[in-house]
């Protein structure tokens, strides 16, 4: 899926993150929360957001970027 490492996390588990995400209304990630559900290190997150390669809000007078979940997952798997 995506750009998440074969073999290293199934759909199943990606989903049962998402779920969770959802669950506790946590629809907003952090960059290290990000890294972990898309199985990436902290640095490819951040040369996406640098490239604007990847969908991101940034809060209002702050360095802080967030990233909204369901935006994510259509980025990681796009309707085609």
């Amino acid at each position: 899926m995506g750009y998440l490492k074969e073999g290293r996390q199934s759909e199943i588990e990606q989903k049962l993150i998402f779920d969770n995400c959802i669950g506790i209304g946590k629809r907003f990630l952090s960059v290290k929360n990000l890294a972990v559900f898309l199985d990436v290190s902290e640095h490819t997150v951040r040369k996406w957001v640098e490239k604007g390669s990847i969908p991101f809000v940034r809060i209002r007078d702050s360095n802080t970027i967030r990233f909204d979940v369901f935006e994510i997952v259509k980025w990681v798997n796009p309707i085609k």
